[in-house]
């Protein structure tokens, strides 16, 4: 009982009157000798990170069209890289839901202004890149990758467009040759332009 004891106190602190400890998780006490561990935010991060994964692997991967020539000849298809990507995804996923609660934490630090300043500038970036999908679909590669490159410059708090505009347009055509040109992709051309 003792040891049991220990160990609980070891996990979680109580806080207050509320029932709630922190230390590594948030805990709720159900009972004498009972406890309820809620997921740390890492942990939910892994988890919807899993998942993702886990679609991409069994639902989206299967929609590409396999190559029988390619496989044939012994070089990669079109669906390795997805697949490796998938994978990566999935490890690095489960490393942080189990890292999230191997690491000790004191306790989770409350929502401040500077907190939800880095929250609404990753929920921008979110939207970005949703529209980025879209644009490259209607525009091609090039127009909006520099379009999108120079908006998130803008916002990390670069604002020197002497600054934005040439690392904009020099980085969108680096990546455009070394696709294109060197390894002989695909680039997408666009509604409008294809």
């Amino acid at each position: 009982m003792a040891a049991e004891k220990e160990r609980h106190s070891l996990l979680c602190r109580p806080d207050s009157s509320k029932g709630i400890s922190r230390r590594t998780n948030e805990c709720f006490y159900i009972g004498p000798g009972r406890q309820f561990v809620k997921l740390t935010v890492d942990a939910r991060i892994g988890l919807v990170l899993l998942i993702l994964s886990l679609v991409v692997i069994f639902v989206l991967i299967p929609t590409i069209p396999r190559d029988i020539f390619l496989s044939a000849r012994g070089e990669a298809q079109s669906r390795f890289f997805p697949t490796a990507i998938a994978i990566g995804m999935m490890v690095l996923s489960v490393i942080l839901i189990i890292g999230s609660y191997l690491v000790p934490r004191v306790g989770d630090r409350p929502v401040s202004s500077a907190r939800k300043k880095e929250i609404i500038r990753v929920g921008k970036t979110a939207v970005l890149a949703f529209v980025y999908v879209f644009l490259m679909y209607l525009l091609g590669y090039l127009i909006p990758t520099i379009v999108i490159l120079g908006l998130l410059f803008w916002f990390s708090g670069e604002r020197r467009w002497t600054v934005i505009l040439p690392t904009a347009i020099g980085v969108s055509l680096a990546f455009y040759y070394f696709f294109g040109r060197i390894l002989m992709l695909m680039m997408p051309r666009g509604l409008l332009f294809g």
